[in-house]
């Protein structure tokens, strides 16, 4: 049986930054949707500080996987991202936010990048809460396994036909994964070629 990622516990305060500190990079957030990678020199550290610690929380609290896919996440820092699931891109007043950070593989943040995930007429003047307000199964408000499930081969489906399930798959492009896992079932047979046509496929 594969395992799947747990609901992360919340990180409600830094260890690393204080609070005056935090706010610093909140203010700096909302004014500038890229200051996330293009912090000045004044600031740098402090992000990189943050980042650090989200990061290595959230790796912990999901069971070291990856919010979207369930996929087991290296514990180098540098192999996996911290997640806006709300996007820094449309949102930059939530970009330091702790309730709106996660670990993800790189593939899926990548994949969901700045793809809206809200409910159409959800208020998002504050970050919205409960888990009908969002599209996609939610890596503090969900629960993966309420949601998505493995095959037998290891391909991601909806649990029962879930529309979040299915969400998810679409807007984090995780069937590029499922294609690859189906692949691995042609080892000796042409596993290069199969690959590359099963995900030809998925692209069509």
């Amino acid at each position: 049986m594969m395992v799947v990622r747990q609901k992360a516990v919340l990180l409600t305060a830094l260890a690393q930054l204080s609070p005056a500190e935090h706010n610093q990079l909140r203010g700096q957030g909302a004014q500038n949707s890229k200051f996330w990678t293009e912090a000045d020199d004044e600031n740098k550290q402090l992000v990189s500080r943050f980042k650090d610690e989200v990061k290595g929380h959230y790796y912990l609290h999901q069971g070291r996987r990856c919010c979207y896919c369930s996929k087991e996440l290296d514990p180098h820092k540098g192999s996996y991202d911290a997640e806006h699931i709300l996007d820094q891109s449309t949102y930059p007043r939530f970009m330091f936010e702790l309730n709106n950070l996660a670990a993800a593989c790189k593939s899926c943040n990548g994949g969901k990048s700045t793809k809206h995930i809200l409910v159409v007429g959800v208020d998002d003047a504050a970050i919205p809460t409960q888990s009908e307000h969002y599209t996609i199964v939610h890596p503090h408000l969900d629960e993966w396994a309420d949601f998505l499930c493995f095959d037998l081969v290891g391909r991601i489906k909806p649990t029962d036909g879930r529309s979040k399930g299915a969400e998810t798959i679409s807007i984090c492009r995780i069937e590029k994964l499922n294609m690859a896992r189906l692949a691995d079932h042609f080892l000796g047979a042409g596993f290069k070629d199969a690959e590359k046509a099963l995900k030809s496929f998925t692209r069509k």
